[in-house]
């Protein structure tokens, strides 16, 4: 579990399935983040909890509901896909269209890389999002890490393929 000012980043439970189902379930969501499939189930919920919860107790992946501290309103979830092998990650978050603009992603983002270089004592953590979201590419900038190119046509979501944008940051960067 990781705590920031406003949230709480705690793994999924069970319970969480029907808020992660409106969530994940929004086109909105689905749209800006490729992962996610559309639509997207309360089956698919539960399933996602599930796979979310074993690939940490595996240790290949570290998958968190963003929960407001308030009220432990789950509004998002936060991940990182880990490759021990060459001590790097990958980022990855959605957040609720409702809470989308008030800096909840770029502070779950920051407490992640925070745990990835300070916890997991990995060099290395990247994210990409589609060149068509640039609320991700504000976060990613505003967590310090670099643009460093553009994959051409790399993602295909919802019937088009989608330019993808990759950034990096180095735990020396910090």
């Amino acid at each position: 579990m990781l705590i920031t000012e406003r949230l709480t980043l705690r793994m999924l439970r069970d319970e969480d399935a029907a808020r992660l189902q409106v969530i994940a379930g929004d086109r909105a969501v689905a749209e800006m983040y490729s992962e996610i499939p559309h639509p997207f189930t309360i089956e698919t919920a539960g399933g996602m909890i599930e796979a979310s919860n074993a690939a940490i107790q595996e240790g290949t992946r570290l998958v968190l509901g963003m929960r407001l501290r308030e009220t432990d309103e789950l509004i998002g979830v936060i991940g990182l896909e880990t490759n021990l092998l060459h001590r790097r990650a990958e980022l990855g978050y959605f957040i609720d269209v409702a809470h989308w603009g008030r800096g909840y992603a770029t502070e779950a983002a920051r407490a992640m890389v925070r745990h990835a270089f300070d916890v997991l004592g990995l060099h290395r953590v990247e994210a990409r999002h589609m060149v068509d979201n640039p609320a991700s590419a504000r976060v990613l900038e505003k967590i310090g890490m670099r643009q460093e190119g553009v994959l051409r046509e790399s993602i295909e979501r919802l019937g088009r393929f989608h330019d993808a944008v990759v950034w990096g940051l180095l735990s020396a960067d910090e």
